[in-house]
């Protein structure tokens, strides 16, 4: 399940997985995912930059998925935001590119407490039109993102 409610100096795994369905063609995707301050990266799979923003691009054949990944450790007690941003569009079409953020709030105690109902994740579109073309989740004890379920669009 998710873990957003965490102890100070414990590990989260954040997780950004891009997924393109079979009935699509060749995907070209950004993935980045920007850990809070207050936080220490402690590790990173699949990234190509990092220094607090770590980002990956794929192109995904239909029906493949890659994802990046970093673990983090915090640092400081307070309420904080792991911010994921999915950045994508199909074949050669750069013009109907879609941009999407996702926002998972972190709670960080001081010591371990009975854990509270888990916040559900916000997404926000680039254009503010909403979120056509995929839904997100998280996940993964900290941040699992599943994005690019792309049948809402085929509807519109």
């Amino acid at each position: 399940g998710e873990k957003t409610d965490v102890v100070m100096g414990e590990d989260i795994l954040l997780k950004l997985a891009a997924v393109n369905l079979i009935t699509k063609p060749v995907m070209h995707v950004q993935v980045i995912i920007t850990p809070p301050s207050g936080m220490s990266v402690t590790s990173s799979e699949f990234v190509q930059s990092g220094a607090g923003l770590y980002t990956t691009t794929y192109e995904l054949k239909p029906g493949t998925g890659r994802d990046i990944e970093i673990r983090i450790r915090s640092n400081q007690v307070g309420d904080f935001d792991v911010n994921g941003r999915i950045v994508y569009y199909f074949g050669d079409d750069m013009e109907r590119a879609e941009d999407h953020t996702l926002t998972l709030p972190i709670k960080v105690r001081a010591s371990p407490s009975p854990p509270q109902d888990t916040p559900a994740p916000t997404t926000t579109s680039k254009d503010g039109k909403g979120i056509p073309g995929f839904e997100a989740v998280f996940a993964a004890a900290g941040l699992l993102l599943v994005a690019l379920l792309i049948k809402r669009r085929q509807v519109d």
